[in-house]
């Protein structure tokens, strides 16, 4: 009821073009008949997925690079 409200009075509304019936069922084919994994599927995503992919390696390997450092033994100068 709520597309349809926004559809009949307010037609450039930019919630409609989210929420644009037509657009969900083209968005469920386009995820449907990509063969990439379900988080990089959306058109936006690779913006968002590899950024964090970027940080999550960093973050894990700074400590990991240190605490082999402090078992080793090794004092900076």
């Amino acid at each position: 009821n709520t597309i349809y409200f926004l559809s009949s009075k307010f037609p450039s509304h930019p919630i409609y073009s989210i929420m644009n019936p037509q657009r969900i069922i083209e968005l469920q084919k386009h995820y449907q008949n990509t063969p990439k994994p379900l988080w990089l599927r959306g058109r936006q995503s690779a913006f968002l997925v590899y950024p964090f992919y970027a940080l999550f390696a960093v973050s894990t390997a700074i400590p990991l690079y240190y605490s082999v450092r402090a078992v080793a033994g090794i004092k900076d100068e």
